[in-house]
């Protein structure tokens, strides 16, 4: 998809010290419902309300605009069609083998959109991830360094700069 990050901007990043926020949604780590997701109108393009709301001189006449349209949910995925928690890990996987384990870390966007693996309705089953990161072998030091060591890194590296 077209706001994923590729690989070599992904090592560079990492070279530098950064860390990957893995996106949890269908949309960014799932090439089939993404391409689902592209036919007929995308949901998420933002170019028109871009031009149309570029003349509004304050954010919170922008939200009293935008706000008109919501809810605006599109038409959801069949569940068959959306990427599982061990897909989910595969992702997370993926990116360890890339630019190594201390430079990743989840995401998530649990604000609704887009829809996360199945059986992730939002951050109460986030041990799912956890589970299914155990089950595929890694250890407890690598579940507990990309679930939320490696971010805490970062930030702190970042808090004594």
């Amino acid at each position: 998809p077209p706001r994923n990050l590729s690989d070599e901007p992904a090592k560079k990043s990492a070279s530098k010290g950064g860390v990957l926020g893995l996106q949890f949604g269908n949309t960014f780590s799932n090439r089939e419902y993404f391409q689902w997701r592209q036919k007929g109108a995308p949901f998420g393009d933002v170019s028109d309300a871009l031009k149309r709301y570029a003349a509004f001189p304050a954010i919170e006449e922008l939200d009293r605009a935008v706000a008109k349209n919501y809810p605006s949910e599109p038409k959801a995925a069949p569940e068959s069609m959306r990427m599982g928690i061990d897909r989910l890990v595969e992702v997370i996987d993926y990116w360890i083998k890339l630019v190594g384990e201390d430079h990743v870390s989840p995401g998530s966007d649990f604000d609704g959109w887009p829809e996360p693996p199945r059986g992730m309705r939002d951050i109460g089953e986030y041990r799912h991830t956890t589970d299914a990161m155990v089950t595929k072998g890694y250890s407890e030091q690598l579940v507990r360094k990309v679930l939320g060591w490696t971010l805490l890194r970062l930030l702190a590296t970042c808090a004594v700069q």
